[in-house]
């Protein structure tokens, strides 16, 4: 049987790559086969732990690792052949192929719990949020410097690509001073997981998100500094994994463990948002403001938060305060910009899209915007070319967030038809967030918006 450039031969339960043998353990090739038999479908978990572990007790880290190894094996080869995560519903197989490369710039395109709640994670940790503490002028861990620690919180927080790498290294010095300690696998775990956004290569970013998955696995396995270890694998269930359940387990630890714990925080609020439940978060992201007032991603996630509750005020003041202190200015921008266009003050929406489009990085996010501001400002045949001029981008430079703002062009327009296209082209992650959205208040009572985000 072929899966890409595999060879799966099910009856001898073997993997062949260029006619030679894989090395994978038995219940991986088992998973592998059930995925197979369905590619292209949703295989559930517990299918996939019915099949391959039948009349077994046994934890689902099982097949999680099973998952991982086939994804690390394929990422490998470079090979056309992933298995994606669906949301609370399982794996499915897909062997197609893949550009080559994605633009890295995609981190500021994503669905925006990820643009501005993964950004406040993996961008505001500042090291005021960690467990390196001194008691009596002694560090919490005799024996371990904690200055590759600091230091790699301190790269952490700046948040680019470079820093982020060294953040890595940093960690990876920790781990091999203190083998036994969590905190150095949480830090490389966030770290590992908020590159895998910047990976412009599909098999790198499969990769970090699998060792991310690892050593937030092996800091919680530790069994020391819970907050850390298990805010890490919140952070990595919830943007990697997907798994929303698990992510709200691991994050109620890491609260119960340290409840002014920043990365704890920002993560449930930003699965609170996720799940729709717009007033929690608002009060969860207030809480992080508590703890780290100048973390520049909290900010931004209570600001979109915000504007979610239809409190426009706030969410317009508090990118404005963003702007100020030059923090995310491209999220602060579209947030603002949106909050703007809901409260009908479109000078302040105008000023933020004529910001946006001055980057090409952004182009098809300020186009979206521009469009919107032309429809509700009577000038719909401008905003209908607008966004005639944007479908005709390469697909690849579309990402969630600006699908969801096409959409909404389209709904301010009208034309519900082309709205729900690009609402399509959403991810599921994020749809009970996406029903709370002002700008698809109009769809509200539509059946189909309604299985649209059932689906999610």
């Amino acid at each position: 049987m072929k899966v890409g450039p595999y060879e799966l031969e099910v009856v001898e339960r073997v993997l062949l790559l260029a006619d030679q043998s894989v090395a994978m353990p038995p219940k991986a090739i088992e998973v592998l086969i059930a995925l197979v038999s369905d590619t292209g479908r949703v295989v559930s978990k517990e299918a996939l732990m019915e099949r391959v572990w039948p009349d077994t007790f046994v934890d689902e880290a099982n097949l999680t690792q099973s998952i991982y190894r086939l994804r690390r094996q394929f990422a490998r080869d470079g090979s056309s052949v992933r298995i994606e995560n669906v949301p609370r519903r399982g794996y499915r197989l897909i062997a197609i192929p893949l550009p080559a490369t994605e633009p890295a710039t995609r981190l500021c395109r994503q669905w925006p719990q990820l643009a501005a709640a993964l950004v406040a994670v993996l961008l505001g940790c500042t090291v005021s949020g960690s467990s390196w503490r001194t008691d009596g002028g002694a560090y919490a861990l005799a024996g371990h410097s904690p200055r590759d620690y600091l230091l790699g919180r301190n790269d952490q927080s700046v948040g680019s690509e470079t820093s982020l790498h060294r953040a890595a290294r940093l960690f990876s010095a920790v781990v091999r001073a203190g083998p036994n300690n969590a905190l150095g696998y949480a830090g490389r775990a966030e770290t590992e997981a908020s590159l895998s956004f910047y990976a412009q290569d599909s098999s790198d970013r499969i990769d970090l998100q699998a060792r991310a998955i690892d050593d937030a696995r092996a800091a919680v396995e530790k069994g020391n500094y819970d907050a850390d270890a298990f805010a890490a694998l919140g952070a990595v269930e919830m943007s990697i994994e997907h798994d929303a359940g698990a992510a709200e387990r691991a994050l109620t630890r890491a609260l119960a463990a340290n409840p002014n714990h920043l990365g704890a925080l920002v993560w449930r609020g930003t699965l609170l948002m996720e799940e729709g439940r717009i007033g929690e978060a608002r009060v969860t992201f207030a809480r992080a403001m508590g703890v780290a007032p100048n973390a520049a991603g909290t900010a931004a996630s209570l600001a979109w938060s915000d504007f979610l509750a239809g409190d426009d005020a706030d969410a317009i003041a508090l990118s404005r305060q963003m702007l100020l202190a030059n923090q995310l200015p491209v999220v602060a921008r579209v947030t603002l910009a949106n909050a703007g266009l809901d409260a009908r003050d479109f000078t302040v929406a105008r000023s933020a899209i004529e910001e946006l489009a001055r980057s090409p990085e952004t182009r098809v996010q300020a186009g979206a915007l521009a469009a919107r501001l032309n429809a509700m400002t009577g000038r719909a045949v401008a905003a209908a070319a607008e966004l005639d001029r944007l479908a005709r981008v390469d697909p690849r430079e579309i990402g969630d967030w600006d699908a969801a703002s096409m959409a909404a062009a389209y709904v301010s327009l009208g034309d519900r038809r082309r709205a729900y296209l690009w609402l399509d082209r959403v991810g599921l992650w994020g749809r009970r967030e996406t029903a709370r959205d002002p700008r698809f208040a109009a769809l509200a009572r539509d059946p189909r918006f309604g299985r649209w985000v059932r689906a999610g």
